[in-house]
């Protein structure tokens, strides 16, 4: 009840301009809305990618005044064969607080109640912090890789060569590149 719109803008994909919009998370929001504004002037558009392999892509269809919500964790991207593709788009935090303090509580609780999703994203949060941020940060990464996270195998690994351990960054960049994760080669 007390969610709050954010930060919202209007998104365009032209033939001159922007045509892709790389796979990612909206960590930084509880959740998304996506409003298709002219749906049937382009192909391609907004996708769903469950799995690091690009092979799993599903384009999610529109009509004009749809609007597609999804929470912070999942997997998308917008690609954009043909024509001009508007959206709108709004990212939506769970109170104002958060908002204006940029935080992201509901992913603590996510990770302290094991979704390795919320694992990884704010084990991405905490190696940017301080010293012991950074700490909690490896292990969170260490929990989520461990648990099958693709996307947590590839930054610990590159985390961890960065820090001078290569053995074990070979390692978990090893497994997400096993796993299809292509950035980890």
């Amino acid at each position: 009840p007390d969610a709050v719109v954010c930060t919202s803008l209007v998104r365009r994909y032209l033939n001159d301009e922007r045509r892709v919009h790389p796979t990612h998370r909206d960590s930084h929001a509880l959740c998304t809305a996506v409003l298709s504004l002219n749906a049937g002037h382009f192909s391609g558009g907004l996708y769903v990618q469950p799995q690091p392999d690009p092979r799993t892509r599903e384009f999610v269809p529109f009509d004009c005044g749809d609007l597609a919500v999804h929470q912070y964790d999942l997997l998308h991207g917008v690609q954009v064969f043909a024509g001009k593709r508007y959206s709108m788009v709004f990212w939506i935090q769970d109170r104002l607080a958060s908002c204006l303090n940029n935080e992201t509580p509901w992913k603590e609780v996510a990770a302290s109640a094991g979704n390795v999703d919320a694992m990884a994203a704010r084990a991405s949060e905490l190696s940017r912090g301080t010293e012991s941020d950074q700490k909690r940060g490896r292990e969170l990464y260490r929990r989520a890789a461990d648990l099958g996270h693709v996307g947590a195998m590839r930054d610990l690994g590159m985390l961890l060569e960065q820090t001078g351990s290569s053995e074990e960054a070979f390692h978990y960049l090893h497994l997400a590149a096993k796993a299809g994760d292509g950035a980890a080669l």
